[in-house]
């Protein structure tokens, strides 16, 4: 074995050839004392005693840290802009979401998510940090956030995912379970208990009775007294709400230039619609965006206002992270303020005149809740930027001041009488804090003591001066002690009405993405709202791509699936682009550009396009990973570009013509690009052939199979 040293701690790495010593490294058998950690770090070691396989992130201000080997760990799929040493890794507050995604995603390993307290400790103490989430692949997303994990009561979580797609169902002291068929789709993968949210793996994915069975005999074994009832799980609420996009749709689809709301919370409101876009209320949403075009004043009027407030949410989290700064409270406060007159001004006014019941229903916050904090909190001093108590606590608060002052006086007149009584009101004689100043070769009165001294003076004090000063240390120590607790509970109040702040920015994220929406293609005359069907079809009618200027129309009727052929750069990947944005667009209620568009809604988006690799994984790997993912997949719009480019043609094209004769068996419609010469003799009859020349489609007539 040979040592290598981390800052204060030493850790071995492995010379065993058959190991990778970037991935075994440990802290040696005699660690170093607590006496020489810092104190973070000691929080660290409790909290990671217990979680020796996961990593711990602990935040400290709007970082959060890992040591040691979770840094060293973190390093390796995680790419650092900035230096710091190798022992620590930081990540910042308003990434570490997507850095936790990644980490989940690409290993095997759980992330503990450990929030620090609020309040500011006294001198020479740390803050208390607490474990407020655990995440893993099962639980993406998902965190229990504000709480201690230790106070809440047993609930048992069951978490069903596949891929991307997440699935959670939260269980308090009684069972769920679904159908067999169900299972089989979903595919469990781990179940996670709260009890410090430890993982369940199970031995082999869902297959029939067995995982049924798994299921059952891990809840009798470790919950027996805690099963009350069996409820089953209609299928059509787990998969019938929402259409699921794939994080690749999303990438290749470039759908991100093309709504771009104005504030960062309307920025992250979007990812989340985009990731899990809600199927019903399709025709309310396309009345919300014909409302916003027929007010046009009221809706730029009010984009201009939340663009001058900024980031609320940024606001509201430096306010808990700097609980003493009163003008950051303040601005925080006028903001919400500000806004809640915006809202009541061109938004809830004017609800009469909205058709969309989105728009009608919007919550009227009540301001009597913010006039009621304005009220609790005094604002003085010449900028108006001092806080200051109220009531019986600005009673205390006033006579401790007076009894500074008075104090502050009493020393002034002692000063004063000094001067004039024995110098005459020299401007040479000076007070400083309790202290007479005066220049070295001064004679003094006998009661007068001698202090300190500087160059060519010397300071002095009197008894009276000297117990006038023990007062003000003391009325000053009260004056602390009591600002400490008035800012306690200053902060204790805005906690108490954290959720009603939230539901201001909730609704500021709402409006900002339906602004967005609706400014989308506002000045192209080529558009329509799509019309919704129950049938299996796809009619889109002068269809272009809402990113490409003069583009050349084109016309298609997709029932199952299309075939499209062409020479490369005659924009084969630009229709399967085109189509996978007007179908996102239309389920979102928005405009289109085309003359008609017909669609259906699906369960799921998924798109292979693009060839690329990473160290690890080849282009053909990331190929079939994709497809892997359609395989499993149902009632889904599959955008396929160019199968089995990342091997042999030979190989390639017995790869394609398999994959698409199973997925044609498959409830999904599929657009499918190839150059390869496909037989279509096994399945003409579920597809239509299309051909693109010149970035024009047309049908080849001859190989049309009606079914």
């Amino acid at each position: 074995m040979k040592t290598k040293k981390l800052n204060c701690f030493d850790v071995e790495l492995c010379d065993n050839a058959l190991f990778d010593n970037e991935q075994l490294i440990r802290p040696k058998s005699k660690p170093k004392s607590n006496s020489e950690l810092t104190p973070l770090e000691v929080q660290y070691q409790e909290i990671k005693k217990d979680y020796q396989q996961d990593l711990v992130l602990l935040q400290r201000g709007n970082f959060f840290l890992a040591y040691q080997e979770d840094a060293h760990f973190i390093r390796k799929y995680i790419d650092l802009q900035w230096k710091i040493p190798n022992y620590l890794v930081g990540l910042n507050e308003a990434s570490v979401i997507e850095h936790i995604h990644t980490l989940i995603m690409q290993t095997d390993r759980k992330v503990v998510y450990c929030e620090q307290s609020v309040f500011q400790m006294t001198q020479n103490q740390i803050r208390d940090r607490f474990i407020t989430g655990i995440y893993s692949k099962g639980l993406l997303g998902f965190g229990i956030l504000g709480e201690n994990i230790e106070n809440i009561e047993t609930n048992y979580l069951v978490s069903l995912y596949k891929d991307e797609a997440i699935v959670l169902d939260t269980i308090s002291k009684v069972a769920y379970k679904t159908s067999i068929e169900n299972l089989n789709f979903i595919k469990i993968t781990e179940i996670i208990t709260n009890e410090k949210i430890k993982t369940l793996a199970l031995k082999n994915t869902a297959k029939g009775d067995s995982a049924f069975e798994q299921l059952e005999i891990f809840f009798k074994e470790r919950f027996i007294n805690g099963i009350s009832q069996i409820t089953f799980i209609d299928d059509s609420s787990l998969f019938s709400k929402y259409c699921l996009i794939s994080d690749n749709a999303i990438k290749q689809l470039f759908f991100k230039p093309l709504i771009q709301p104005s504030t960062k919370e309307g920025c992250r409101k979007l990812q989340m619609i985009l990731r899990k876009i809600p199927i019903e209320g399709i025709k309310d949403k396309q009345l919300a965006q014909q409302d916003m075009r027929n007010h046009l004043i009221f809706r730029d009027s009010f984009l201009g206002e939340i663009k001058r407030v900024g980031s609320l949410q940024h606001q509201m989290a430096r306010v808990f992270n700097a609980p003493k700064d009163c003008l950051i409270l303040k601005q925080f406060l006028n903001n919400i303020k500000y806004i809640l007159m915006q809202l009541k001004q061109k938004i809830y006014i004017n609800k009469q005149n909205y058709k969309s019941e989105q728009l009608k229903n919007l919550k009227e916050l009540n301001d009597n809740i913010l006039q009621k904090i304005q009220q609790e909190f005094i604002w003085e001093g010449e900028n108006l930027d001092i806080l200051v108590p109220q009531n019986q606590e600005r009673t205390l608060y006033n006579q401790i001041l007076e009894n500074l002052e008075k104090t502050e006086d009493e020393a002034n007149d002692e000063y004063q009488k000094i001067k004039s009584q024995f110098y005459d009101n020299d401007p040479k004689i000076k007070y400083y804090g309790f202290e007479i100043e005066m220049p070295e070769d001064y004679k003094t009165p006998s009661f007068m003591l001698f202090s300190n001294k500087r160059q060519g003076y010397r300071k002095y004090t009197t008894q009276l001066l000297q117990k006038k000063q023990q007062q003000h240390i003391k009325l000053l120590d009260q004056l602390k002690k009591f600002i400490h607790l008035f800012y306690q509970q200053v902060i204790e109040n805005i906690i108490k009405h954290k959720d009603y702040f939230q539901e201001i920015i909730n609704q500021i994220s709402d409006l900002d993405v339906l602004i967005a929406m609706s400014k989308y293609l506002e000045n192209d005359q080529h558009k329509c709202l799509p019309i919704q069907s129950d049938q299996n079809q796809l009619i889109l009618k002068d269809f272009c791509h809402p990113l490409i200027q003069n583009c050349i129309p084109n016309d298609l009727n997709i029932n199952k699936c299309i075939i499209l052929t062409g020479y490369n750069g005659a924009g084969k990947s630009t229709i399967l682009r085109s189509v996978g944005l007007l179908v996102i667009l239309a389920m979102l209620g928005c405009y289109v550009p085309c003359q008609q568009m017909i669609f259906k809604t699906f369960n799921e988006i998924h798109c292979r396009m693009g060839a690329y690799d990473t160290i690890r994984e080849s282009t053909f790997f990331v190929e079939l990973q994709e497809v892997r993912r359609m395989i499993d997949t149902q009632n889904s719009l599959l955008l396929i570009d160019e199968l089995g480019r990342g091997t042999s043609s030979i190989d390639g094209h017995a790869i394609a013509y398999s994959i698409l004769k199973y997925l044609l068996k498959q409830n999904s419609m599929i657009l499918f690009t190839t150059h390869f010469d496909i037989t279509l003799d096994q399945v003409m009859y579920y597809m239509d052939n299309y051909q693109l020349q010149k970035g024009q489609v047309i049908k080849e007539l001859t190989s049309k199979i009606l079914i």
